[in-house]
């Protein structure tokens, strides 16, 4: 149960609060190939787990069928990838190799993000444990930021370079990859069991967040800075919501 938890608090929190706040940064525009190509998947995604899930479990079949989904979106990406090539740049830097400086700055962020994340989460459970807060209501928030924290980290840097198609992408496919992926592989080793709160309530505003996100990105294309104000209210009350 804790997967589904931390998936579903994740995909919430990457909308929330990972594109409100690069949004705040920087006003995000929406490219074509996105809103056709990811943006459908991330609401199929969304809407196959409150489907397959209704009955409160998530078995190894239907772990079979997200891992299904996914194999046809990757193989869809793979063929549009290579039917419609990126344009060539004039960049001078381009094709000059992998430089020695770029490995180390590589492998230094990802072991930077991996031990922050693990910092966050247990220094976050360990204080809201001792506060009396819920095993439930800490998988919906400190163990989903942990898992959010490279998206955030990774948006807010995007957004700040003005590389705004990158911090976009990065959402979308994780919460793509979050729930066809990382919920298939574990189905399919064990089933999962959904709690009735989590039927009522985390699934639904799941949903719920992933339309706003959707309808924000089709008016106009682009995510302004009012919009991610609205994504981070909207990720407060959630959270607000959660403490009993």
């Amino acid at each position: 149960d804790v997967y589904k938890r931390q998936v579903v608090g994740s995909n919430i929190a990457n909308i929330g609060l990972v594109l409100g706040v690069a949004a705040l940064i920087k006003p995000l525009p929406i490219a074509d190939q996105v809103m056709r190509r990811h943006v459908p998947t991330m609401v199929l995604a969304a809407i196959l787990l409150v489907g397959l899930g209704a009955n409160g479990r998530i078995g190894r079949l239907e772990g079979a069928f997200f891992l299904l989904v996914l194999g046809g979106f990757t193989a869809f990406l793979l063929y549009y990838v290579n039917a419609d090539p990126m344009p060539s740049t004039d960049d001078p830097d381009a094709g000059g190799g992998v430089s020695l400086r770029d490995v180390a700055l590589v492998i230094g962020g990802l072991l930077a993000l991996v031990v922050g994340s693990r910092w966050l989460v247990a220094g976050g459970t360990g204080l809201l444990s001792a506060l009396g807060v819920s095993d439930f209501v800490i998988g919906l928030t400190v163990l989903a930021l942990g898992t959010s924290l490279p998206e955030l980290a990774a948006s807010v840097v995007g957004a700040v370079r003005g590389e705004t198609e990158f911090a976009i992408g990065n959402v979308v496919g994780s919460n793509i990859y979050n729930i066809l992926a990382v919920l298939g592989v574990v189905a399919l080793i064990t089933p999962i069991e959904i709690a009735p709160a989590t039927l009522r309530f985390e699934l639904p505003i799941m949903v719920v967040f992933t339309l706003v996100l959707v309808g924000m990105m089709a008016y106009g294309r682009r995510l302004s800075r009012l919009d991610g104000a609205i994504l981070i209210v909207g990720y407060a009350g959630f959270v607000y919501a959660l403490v009993p």
